[in-house]
């Protein structure tokens, strides 16, 4: 309700509610399961291997637990004990222990080509299907997130000077983004308007069966931690993609095509190059290929 904001002075978002929510309700099955009631004093470094042990050992319907599920409920414990002893409703100190941490993994993402996103931009499709495949292109070529596609609007549009500005959700920042030919296509064929985005659950479903339409289907193997145990996993490409790749495939479409890192940052809206240079997906192969062209692998002449 706005009683408590975030450390820029802001309300918090709607997602950061969300994830305390979920926080709260995941806490209470711990309790429930381990037949405790938890206070504020309570929540020690004991309670916090406990609790990391629990969700390990537990599952939802998708399967086990991953890290960095555990790492999000870790990290808004950590919020809500921070604020509980910053304003005295606790003296529990236990939150500030390096134990006391948040794990975080780094998985593997994948990206679309600009080849696989051709293919994809092609496809004749219903009209639902067409708002989702044109809407994660619009994201693909722009790098907005999902939450800025959907609310988008013609205000947002500049068709003479072919530009797209908008201020991010997430991060408050104003973009300004070039209008790519096939962006600028969609919004012409919507009356320039952009296309009506779905909820993110139904995109990223539709995402995958549009991608294997497309033939996006090639395998990618990839190391995951589920239950606290690593173990490599092969999926097909298409059950990989989300709206979020659309971003990173920009990133890396961009980043590919020689375009300065910092330029690209000041469309994504990132703040660091450390933080930026985690979106750029270059496979092994890619990245071996690429160094072949290189004067230093080239014979001397």
């Amino acid at each position: 309700n706005g009683t408590i904001l975030n450390s820029k002075g802001s309300r918090l978002v709607s997602g950061t509610i969300r994830n305390y929510i979920s926080t709260r309700n995941i806490v209470k099955r711990y309790c429930a399961d381990r037949h405790v009631k938890l206070t504020l004093n309570d929540m020690t470094l004991d309670f916090y291997n406990d609790f990391v042990k629990y969700m390990n050992e537990a599952s939802h319907s998708r399967g086990k637990y991953r890290p960095n599920v555990i790492g999000k409920f870790v990290k808004s414990i950590k919020a809500v004990i921070r604020y509980a002893y910053d304003n005295h409703y606790t003296t529990n100190e236990d939150f500030k222990r390096k134990e006391f941490k948040a794990y975080k993994e780094n998985i593997e993402t994948v990206y679309l080509t600009e080849k696989e996103l051709n293919r994809l931009y092609e496809l004749n499709l219903s009209e639902s299907e067409t708002c989702v495949r044109d809407c994660f292109i619009i994201s693909s070529y722009t790098g907005l997130r999902y939450s800025d596609i959907a609310r988008l609007e013609q205000k947002h549009l500049d068709f003479d000077q072919k530009l797209m500005t908008i201020i991010t959700q997430k991060t408050g920042t104003l973009v300004v983004i070039p209008m790519h030919p096939k962006v600028e296509a969609i919004f012409r064929k919507n009356g320039n308007r952009p296309p009506k985005a779905q909820s993110n659950q139904s995109t990223n479903r539709v995402l995958k069966r549009l991608c294997r339409k497309a033939g996006i289907t090639n395998f990618v193997s990839v190391v995951e931690t589920e239950g606290g145990v690593r173990h490599e996993v092969t999926y097909e490409k298409c059950d990989m993609v989300t709206s979020h790749t659309a971003r990173r495939s920009f990133a890396t479409n961009a980043y590919r095509a020689g375009i300065p890192s910092l330029s690209i940052m000041q469309i994504t809206g990132h703040s660091t190059e450390s933080s930026f240079m985690r979106y750029i997906r270059v496979s092994k192969e890619e990245n071996a290929i690429a160094l072949q062209k290189h004067s230093f692998f080239q014979i001397a002449k």
